[in-house]
């Protein structure tokens, strides 16, 4: 089957993914579902297209109007990263989000400490827990996630 389009979904689970395609045989439009990881869109796909249960092309469409963009639960039509991202961002604690906030806006740990009125070692304690649910290495990167800007860049 050749992939036409792919619609993610954040789960408490993973990823709830459908994968429209054209069967190859046939020419007709095909529609797969199943939830998955989430940690690559590629291999999430395939894992879709191969073992996921068939959906019936009326049923997908009426399915897809009903959803509401703005409903936080539903994340129709966006990339398999920027729901990954979501999910990360979302692991994170009230104060943990206020930290990466601060730091995603240039704060350094003594204005964090004066800000949040908590203890020096307890931003650091913060941070660290942060750059781990984020899967970041350090202040940058975390920002960069915050943002929803590409971490990794490619130098000439």
């Amino acid at each position: 089957m050749k992939k036409i389009r792919t619609f993610w979904f954040n789960t408490l689970d993973g990823c709830f993914g459908i994968v429209v395609g054209e069967d190859d045989v046939t020419g007709k439009r095909k529609a797969y579902c199943g939830v998955v990881a989430g940690d690559d869109e590629e291999a999430d796909e395939a894992r879709i297209m191969r073992g996921g249960s068939s959906i019936n092309a009326h049923l997908l469409r009426e399915a897809l109007n009903l959803l509401e963009p703005s409903d936080p639960a539903v994340e129709a039509g966006k990339t398999h990263e920027e729901v990954a991202r979501q999910r990360r961002l979302r692991s994170l604690s009230t104060t943990e989000t206020e930290i990466l906030r601060m730091i995603a806006g240039g704060a350094s740990n003594k204005e964090i400490v004066e800000a949040a009125h908590i203890a020096e070692g307890s931003v650091g304690v913060h941070t660290n827990r942060i750059y781990k649910k984020l899967k970041v290495a350090n202040r940058t990167q975390a920002a960069l996630e915050w943002h929803g800007l590409p971490i990794s860049f490619e130098h000439d």
